[in-house]
């Protein structure tokens, strides 16, 4: 019914094998090192300029964990998402996925899987989309039936705090606005 876009691998390594951002810890600090040069800031440039290329060449509906290269960072142990050069970058492409009507996808997966204490985006992100009209999206990204709409109630509290008042959503074969509180879509 719709694409989701998201970024996962960053470059290559030497052995032209890719490196996955969304894999294990020694991976991701194996492509650091080796990719680049040890420099999270060159890094995390390289993931949002592909994003960005995504949108244009891709056209997907939606953006998928739009920052889930902060994967690892727990505790800024790479880089702060504070830094005036990350939220620049964050900005930016912000306004791609404006310019290019792209929906952003609140993703509930590393939130209920107790891997994140933040949705991904973070709430910075998540606000500055509400001050650009920017319409999101929730989504589990489950990987069980089960787990479909796990996460919701906590992410859709999180962005009626922001302000939004609704999500977009899939619905009559169409893409529209609606209203939802913490127990879902309100019809």
């Amino acid at each position: 019914d719709y694409v989701i876009g998201s970024i996962h691998y960053v470059d290559n390594f030497s052995d032209n094998s890719s490196w996955n951002v969304d894999t294990k810890k020694r991976i991701f600090d194996k492509g650091l090192l080796e990719i680049f040069d040890g420099c999270p800031v060159k890094a995390v440039k390289r993931f949002y300029k592909l994003t960005v290329d995504m949108l244009y060449n891709m056209k997907p509906d939606v953006v998928g964990h739009l920052d889930k290269i902060k994967m690892f960072n727990k505790d800024n142990c790479y880089f702060s998402e504070n830094d005036k050069w990350y939220k620049d970058v964050v900005v930016e492409v912000l306004e791609h996925i404006k310019v290019c009507n792209t929906i952003i996808e609140l993703n509930t997966r590393g939130f209920y899987k107790k891997k994140s204490e933040e949705f991904y985006p973070s709430n910075f992100i998540l606000q500055q989309a509400f001050e650009m009209s920017i319409p999101v999206m929730i989504n589990s990204d489950c990987h069980k039936p089960d787990e479909i709409i796990s996460g919701f109630p906590e992410a859709a509290k999180l962005l009626m705090n922001i302000g939004y008042k609704k999500l977009r959503v899939m619905y009559d074969n169409k893409f529209q606005d609606l209203p939802f509180d913490e127990n879902g879509i309100i019809f």
